[in-house]
This record gives C-alpha cells, sequence and structure tokens, in this order.
C-alpha cells in the first residue's frame, strides 16, 4: 500500500487559528506544494512523546494538567482523552474543546456519542468514491493512540487513526434477505440480532439487507464484527455474498491515518493549527476533508447565550433553541470547490462574506474566531 504525505493542501485544512480574545487569519498565504506519493515503508509510526508535567493546576479541572500560561491564558490539557481547556485569567472564564458533562448527555448516541470527545475527525474516499469518517475519539484515543510533544507555549498532539484489525470490509456490503435471516439472524441472540438491524437495513425490492457505512463506526462496528464471527460468517461467505450481487470490492491493506494538532498561546489568543507535514495517508484512501474543534466553547442545556455565524451580514444562532431536526450550520467562506459535489444551499442562506465566527454568552467572557 502506497501512502501520501500531504505538503500544504491549502484550502483543505484550518489555515487560521481559534482565537479567543479575537481572531484575525494570517495575512501572509501559505505556500502551495503538491501532494507526493511515497513508499509504504515510509508511513512513519506514532511518535514515541512524552510524559506532560504539570507546571500548574486547577481544582475545576480534575484530571487536566497545566502546559502553558501567560499574562492572559493558561492552558490544559487531559493525557488520557486529548482534550484540553483554556482559563481566560481575567475573568476566570473556561474554554473546552468538548463538553464538561457529555457523559451525562441523553440525546446524543451511538457515533454521536463518541463525537463529543472527539478533538477533530477527518473524511476520506474508497476506490468507489464512497466517503467514510474517522474521529480522534473513536479511531484513536480509544486506543491509546496518541502521542504528546511539549512546545514553548503550548502542546502538540499526535493522533493515528485506523489500525490494523479487523474493518468494515470484512462485512458484506449486501446479503440476501434469506442469508442475512437465516445464515445471521437465526444463529444469535438478541444483542447480536440488534447489533446487525442498527448496521443492516432491508431493500425490499432486491429482496437483500444492504450495509449501513454510516452506523458501522467505533463501538456498533465492533458488535456487528463480533456477531457475525459468532455466527460462523467466514471469508468465503464474504466472496459468495458479493459474487451473488455482482460486487467486486478489491481489498487494501490497513486504513491507517495521521494527523497533528498544535496548540499554543500568543497574547490573549489560542491558536490551533494542522500543520500539514503531520498529515498521512493511504494513496487508496485520499483524504476529503479535516474538520478541527466542532465542540469548542459548546455549552450546556440550560445556557443562554448564541452564535454569531456569516450568514450575509451576519446571522445568530441562539444556544437550546429546540429546532433539533436542522442539520448543522454550513457555509462556504471562499466559493465552493468546483471539483466536488455541490452542497445543496439552504434556500433563505446569504453569502457569507467574511470568515468571522463568535459566541455570545450571558455571563463569561465572550470569544471570536
Amino acid at each position: 500500500m502506497n501512502y501520501t504525505v500531504a505538503k500544504k493542501i491549502t484550502g483543505m485544512l484550518l489555515a487560521g487559528s481559534l482565537l479567543l480574545g479575537g481572531c484575525q487569519f494570517s495575512p501572509t498565504p501559505l505556500p502551495h506544494e503538491t501532494v507526493t506519493a511515497a513508499d509504504p515503508t515510509d508511513f512513519p509510526s506514532l511518535p514515541p512523546g512524552e510524559k506532560l508535567k504539570s507546571s500548574f493546576s486547577d481544582v475545576r479541572l480534575p484530571g487536566m494538567v497545566g502546559i502553558a500560561q501567560n499574562a492572559a491564558l493558561q492552558l490544559f490539557i487531559n493525557e488520557e482523552t486529548a482534550e484540553i481547556a483554556v482559563i481566560h485569567t481575567q475573568s476566570g472564564q473556561i474554554w473546552r474543546s468538548n463538553p464538561a458533562d457529555r457523559e451525562q448527555d441523553g440525546v446524543a448516541a451511538g457515533i454521536n456519542k463518541d463525537l463529543l470527545s472527539s478533538q477533530t475527525k477527518l473524511s476520506f474516499f474508497n476506490s468507489l468514491g464512497q466517503s467514510s469518517t474517522v474521529n480522534s475519539f473513536t479511531d484513536s484515543v480509544a486506543h491509546k493512540q496518541i502521542s504528546y510533544e511539549v512546545l514553548p507555549s503550548g502542546v502538540r498532539v499526535h493522533y493515528q487513526f485506523g489500525s490494523t484489525e479487523r474493518s468494515i470490509e470484512d462485512l458484506p456490503m449486501k446479503i440476501s434477505k434469506e442469508r442475512f435471516e437465516q445464515k445471521l439472524l437465526a444463529q444469535l441472540d438478541k444483542a447480536g440480532q440488534r447489533a446487525l438491524k442498527v448496521g443492516y437495513a432491508e431493500d425490499k425490492d432486491e429482496g437483500a439487507y444492504v450495509r449501513i457505512d454510516k452506523a458501522m463506526q467505533g463501538l456498533q462496528l465492533s458488535r456487528a464484527l463480533k456477531a457475525f464471527d459468532t455466527a460462523g460468517y467466514t471469508s468465503e461467505d464474504l466472496a459468495q455474498d458479493h459474487a451473488e450481487f455482482g460486487i467486486e470490492e478489491e481489498r487494501s491493506g490497513p486504513r491507517l491515518f495521521m494527523l497533528t494538532m498544535e496548540y499554543e498561546l500568543n497574547g490573549e489568543d489560542l491558536l490551533v493549527r494542522v500543520p500539514s507535514s503531520g498529515i498521512h495517508f493511504p494513496e487508496e484512501y485520499p483524504i476529503n476533508s479535516i474538520s478541527v474543534m466542532d465542540y469548542f466553547g459548546a455549552g450546556g442545556t440550560e445556557e443562554e447565550g448564541s452564535i454569531l455565524v456569516p450568514d450575509g451580514s451576519g446571522a445568530l444562532i441562539h444556544f437550546n433553541n429546540g429546532k433539533l431536526q436542522y442539520p448543522a450550520y454550513q457555509q462556504d467562506i471562499y466559493g465552493p470547490d468546483m471539483t466536488m459535489k455541490l452542497r445543496e444551499a439552504s434556500s433563505n442562506e446569504a453569502r457569507a462574506r467574511l470568515p468571522v465566527f463568535g459566541l455570545i454568552r450571558k455571563e463569561g467572557f465572550p470569544g471570536h474566531y
């Protein structure tokens, strides 16, 4: 398997910084370099990193070590989860990369529950053009595939996504209704049956069950693999099911990805970077997008405030507004990528003029980036 290293993928990564006191993107454009292929033996292993030493602490952040501070901010990190927290010294306000009470969230479940503990996620394509996603909690932290390096004013975090363990490719993309019910479900207890029913949907027109790739992630994937094993499903069964539906799925090597994140304090600002030199991915699985700090500054279910988004001249999304049926806010700042399938814009969506976002809280230090 060939691996590639991204060496300045401009326009795809977070090219600026998440800033607490005020955020401005670097006026100096990044030089453009192409993505180069590397020999399989050149794919780097997870750096050994170092044990972080706590320079200070705060009773409000149990389990976190203080690693950098200046006159305005203090930076903390949890070595077990890789989550960070920043304290604004003057106000005492705490900003977290992940919600503090996420374990008590009664709405999120499955992969969405895992995402609450993630600092970054990336999506990639396979040879059929199908998109899949991995995140730093489910595919890295949960397997203890993280390491750290101390920076002069912060910390560098290395993530390895994926492993050489079995994957979704070991499960049939399609299986006939008869074989699904007799070969699999009939051999399982209720827990095993539930694991497969979550990961497969019946296609009555084809008389088959179809794999739901988005559902087959993290713990759910592990449960499905265990259920197939319990039912005695073999590689010969996989070949038979794919042959029945004319599926030619080329088996590739392990889907291993590497990504590095850097957190540094700069005056009143928290700088968050994804160095392109720290991104490595298999040639067979090109990266589509990288998302960073999705839950940075997220509040609780009782918190009052708003999010400022760059919709037209600016718009507010109020916290806990009950609009759970709507998708997450997404906006193209510098125009759409014409090489990709265009996203259908909302009928009420206005063009974004500036890459400015912000949080407004009823109490506490406001932030914008």
